[in-house]
């Protein structure tokens, strides 16, 4: 499907370029809330949580099973934050990397029958919209916040 390969093309262009730009941030502003109430360290935890749960979501439609719908995204940002609260940068980063690799190589070996399958019967989510909605994030999100609390 070239929509969606044309998707996955720009996901890894944006990951990567999210990537370097954490990587480039000083080990001494990593705790410092930059982001309204959020650090560096907190952005990461918070991309680490929905990474985690884009692959349930991908994992369990590759099963057949229906994942679970999060009622309130406010309540489930928080928590992702909340979770990592006390883990220390490297194992956050690590996790980052880990999980980065792992949903990419997801929707990189996603069958094509299952590129525009909904997750769930009753709502219009695919593995190609959640593709648009990662972009979406990351690059009118967190990368504009990170490039520009860099200088």
């Amino acid at each position: 499907m070239k929509k969606y390969q044309e998707e996955l093309n720009k996901f890894v262009e944006i990951e990567e370029k999210l990537e370097g730009l954490i990587e480039s941030y000083p080990a001494e502003k990593r705790e410092e809330i930059l982001f309204d109430k959020w650090s560096l360290k907190d952005v990461v935890a918070h991309l680490n949580h929905w990474m985690i749960h884009d692959i349930d979501c991908l994992e369990n439609l590759l099963r057949g099973d229906e994942p679970f719908w999060e009622p309130d995204v406010e309540e489930f940002n928080q928590r992702g934050v909340e979770e990592r609260k006390n883990r220390p940068w490297d194992e956050l980063y690590s996790e980052f990397i880990g999980l980065i690799k792992q949903l990419a190589s997801l929707y990189k070996n996603l069958p094509e029958d299952l590129q525009n399958k909904r997750f769930w019967k009753d709502k219009t989510e695919t593995p190609l919209t959640f593709l648009r909605e990662d972009i979406n994030h990351w690059e009118a999100g967190h990368i504009p916040f990170l490039e520009s609390n860099l200088k």
